[in-house]
């Protein structure tokens, strides 16, 4: 098979080829479930012209063909160099390309000619190592848990609801005290003693422990206040095995209705907390930004990558530790994307609903969130100014 991934303004030439466009493309979509006509992995060559110089999806775009090409295939990439590492607004410098192409692939995809006609570039790459490590099957799953003890009956619950899923190959391992004396032997229990330095909850070391320990590739690292519907694990396989992690739907236990946390972005300011306004932490189901952020608390990722930048073991439990990671593994080539097609349950006892009402409701409702935001504001101001005078008059 012979793929084009082209910009749609592009003319098609007639052939056996196949042509891809950027309406293919969304972080938000599960691209093998969309083209049920491409098997990973079996493209012997893949053309992409005029997309990478504008596309704000280019690392999705380069990870699908990496995912699409076999080993042994060629990526030849043509592309217009406005400039090398200057300014070329609006359009994507060739160092800005290079840089999604390297932290991508890294050394999985060999650089075996270069060539240049007038401003155009043309690269291209000899595919040498598969997309996944060679153990990596869609039907191995680790499942690990962090716990601290207090919600024995309801981690016992989720083993018996994973134990149900029927998963060719399965673990669940717990981080921390083992919820029963009585346990099936696909659970094992990694002790947490020795990873506490003092009050704080060690949850990156935790976390850590559990990525270090995990048999299989394919992880969901979870809090115990999870819970999986009957069908979660079947609507996991319609997403397929490529990917590098992904976010599903997280609801509330009680309705099942109401966003948790699910689809979220993070600030990238550092003085965010100065402003009146924050940026908005939700983020549509149909709409992908590149300051993502992985919900600590449930996340599905492959081993192999989490596991270069694992996370930072100084940071603990509320300590925006799911922040940093997201951070660093970004920076590492992460592609973060959305799954709709199935969802897990949390407790809310800590966590808010995302509510939204309707029509002039949700007017009225945005109205008097800004008015108590703006009264937050300039009170909090008032009640520090007061601490500071009574500090002093101490």
């Amino acid at each position: 098979m012979r793929i084009n991934i082209v910009d749609s303004r592009i003319k098609k030439e007639v052939s056996n080829d196949l042509y891809l466009d950027e309406t293919d493309f969304h972080p938000c979509e599960p691209f093998f479930k969309n083209h049920p006509n491409i098997i990973p992995e079996n493209a012997v060559f893949i053309s992409a012209r005029g997309l990478f110089e504008h596309s704000k999806y280019i690392r999705y775009i380069l990870k699908m063909a990496d995912a699409m090409l076999k080993v042994g295939g060629k990526l030849e990439i043509e592309f217009y160099m406005f400039s090398l590492d200057s300014g070329s607004s609006p359009f994507r410098n060739l160092s800005g390309l290079m840089y999604e192409v390297s932290i991508s692939f890294k050394e999985r995809l060999k650089l075996i000619s270069k060539k240049t006609n007038g401003d155009v570039v043309i690269l291209t790459f000899d595919k040498i190592a598969s997309t996944l490590p060679e153990d990596d099957q869609i039907g191995s799953w680790s499942f690990g848990i962090v716990s601290d003890g207090r919600k024995n009956d309801r981690i016992l619950a989720i083993i018996n609801q994973i134990k149900k899923f029927s998963v060719p190959n399965f673990e669940i391992i717990i981080c921390g005290p083992p919820p029963s004396s009585d346990l099936p032997e696909f659970v094992r229990i990694l002790e947490d003693n020795d990873l506490y330095f003092d009050s704080r909850i060690p949850i990156s070391k935790k976390k850590n422990r559990i990525i270090e320990n995990a048999k299989y590739n394919n992880l969901v690292l979870f809090h115990d206040r999870f819970s999986f519907p009957e069908d979660w694990y079947e609507n996991i396989l319609e997403q397929g095995n490529y990917f590098d992690g992904f976010c599903i739907r997280i609801v509330d236990e009680d309705t099942k209705k109401h966003r948790v946390q699910d689809w979220i972005s993070t600030s990238l300011y550092h003085f965010e907390h100065e402003k009146l306004f924050h940026d908005k932490g939700g983020v549509s189901y149909d709409r992908w930004v590149p300051n993502w952020n992985v919900n600590g608390g449930f996340m599905i990722i492959k081993k192999h990558l989490i596991s270069r930048v694992n996370l930072n073991p100084f940071l603990h439990w509320g300590e925006a530790e799911d922040g940093d990671l997201c951070r660093r593994l970004d920076a590492d080539g992460f592609c973060l994307t959305l799954f709709t097609g199935t969802y897990v349950t949390t407790q809310t006892h800590r966590l808010k609903v995302g509510k939204k009402r309707k029509g002039i409701l949700r007017l009225l409702q945005l109205l008097k969130l800004k008015v108590h935001i703006y009264r937050s504001f300039f009170n909090r101001k008032k009640i520090f100014r007061k601490y500071l005078n009574s500090e002093f008059d101490d």
